[in-house]
């Protein structure tokens, strides 16, 4: 994951970006819930790269920190949410929009859907093993 700026956004720097490697703690095809060694605040918009095992994904998606708490030690919780590109277009300015890798564009509303009853399928078959 790298924060993206709050200030303009250019996609030629993508590489210059913080990377950070964590492991997701709970994955739906709404977000996911990760653990990292500082907080963010809510709303601080993020770029993952996102691989769950077996299932068609975007190699980068926009997402938004919804909560963040303290848990033990300096560890934190994360709640973060895919934006589809239909949330993206209602939530961020058109130049920024504009500046971000196309890839991010591919999660949309049908996108998701599709994720949620892969997810969904894969819930099922652990269930009952």
């Amino acid at each position: 994951l790298a924060v993206l700026p709050a200030s303009a956004f250019d996609v030629h720097k993508l590489s210059k970006l913080r990377w950070i490697e964590t492991e997701s703690l709970n994955f739906s095809a709404g977000g996911l819930m990760i653990q990292l060694h500082s907080g963010l605040d809510s709303r601080t918009c993020l770029i993952l790269n996102v691989a769950p095992p077996g299932m068609a994904f975007p190699p980068l998606v926009l997402s938004r920190v919804r909560h963040c708490f303290p848990i033990a030690g300096n560890l934190f919780h994360l709640g973060i949410e895919f934006l589809t590109k239909e949330a993206m277009l209602s939530s961020l300015p058109a130049t920024t929009i504009r500046n971000l890798p196309l890839t991010v564009h591919e999660y949309n509303a049908t996108s998701r859907i599709r994720l949620d009853r892969v997810v969904g399928e894969l819930l099922r078959k652990k269930e009952s093993n």
